[in-house]
């Protein structure tokens, strides 16, 4: 990073600079506009481009003469979401999904017909907690406290970090992830307290004994959605406990917290209805401040 600044001559006097007699005239004009659009054009990459089973071709590159209706499905698809970091852009440059292949159908003298529906969500199953911590405490009061930073074992891609907070934390937590604890005593034990942060929407903790999949010893559902509250990226642990099913245990046990993100709704029938109908259907995700913010950016496409 400071190379770049120091190649940019942030650090030398002005007059020894050229970009330091740039005029603000140049931003927005007809020429940079126009490069602007060349790297857009042919910055997008192509991750797939399978035979479509109708035509017996590739779906891309579409011929636009021959399709009479295409659908945008999607909760991004009417909106212009730049993220954070984007300045302040001219009003005319802010242009939706649906309103730029509306004026492209327009300027070219096409008669497709355009359908929206806003089918689908842009939530993420990526960074979905910050844990720092659990504690376990048994039938006549006692407590044992436990750092979750300190696992035994934890599926790929688990980090441990404080970001911008005082707190270590276990991070970097999707769907399916999980930490493992050995030999942690189990006995009468009547409720399990975890201490965790929601950066945005949350995720339910499953506590299990033995494996991933083994037996069920409490769930906890640390999501918004069921009232709880959100700490930000840079917040620290609050404790929040539940219940735990009593099975007995009298030795000490591995538990594995398995992290799993909210089940997402169905996909309603009316949007299905629109995708069916249409010769093209294009599904515009994307993200919003909750799924590119920083220290809780999507991780996964899914």
């Amino acid at each position: 990073m400071f190379t770049i600044r120091m190649r940019l001559g942030e650090f030398d006097p002005p007059e020894n600079v050229s970009y330091s007699n740039t005029e603000a005239s140049v931003v927005g004009s007809p020429a940079n506009k126009a490069l602007a659009l060349e790297v857009a054009t042919k910055t997008p990459v192509l991750l797939k481009n399978d035979i479509c089973i109708k035509t017996s071709k590739k779906a891309l590159p579409l011929d636009s003469k021959s399709i009479k209706k295409i659908a945008l499905i999607g909760p991004q698809a009417g909106n212009v979401f730049l993220g954070p970091y984007s300045g302040r852009p001219s009003r005319d440059n802010l242009v939706s999904p649906v309103d730029g292949i509306k004026k492209y159908i327009s300027k070219n003298g096409l008669s497709t017909e355009v359908l929206v529906s806003t089918g689908g969500n842009t939530a993420s199953k990526s960074n979905l907690l910050y844990i720092a911590g659990f504690e376990l405490i048994k039938s006549d009061g006692t407590i044992s406290k436990f750092d979750a930073t300190k696992f035994s074992s934890s599926s790929r891609g688990i980090t441990v970090g404080s970001g911008m907070s005082d707190e270590e934390q276990v991070r970097t937590i999707n769907d399916g992830s999980w930490t493992a604890y050995n030999n942690i005593d189990l006995t009468n034990v009547d409720t399990i307290g975890i201490s965790l942060n929601i950066p945005t929407e949350g995720g339910i903790v499953e506590v299990r004994a033995g494996s991933t999949e083994g037996n069920l010893q409490a769930t906890l559902n640390a999501t918004v959605a069921a009232g709880m509250r959100a700490g930000g990226v840079y917040g620290t642990g609050t404790m929040m406990k539940v219940k735990v099913n009593k099975l007995g245990y009298n030795e000490p046990q591995t538990i594995y917290l398995v992290y799993k993100a909210p089940v997402d709704d169905s996909i309603d029938e009316e949007t299905v209805k629109t995708a069916a109908s249409a010769d093209v259907a294009i599904v515009f995700v994307g993200t919003d401040e909750k799924t590119a913010t920083e220290e809780a950016d999507r991780l996964t496409l899914l």
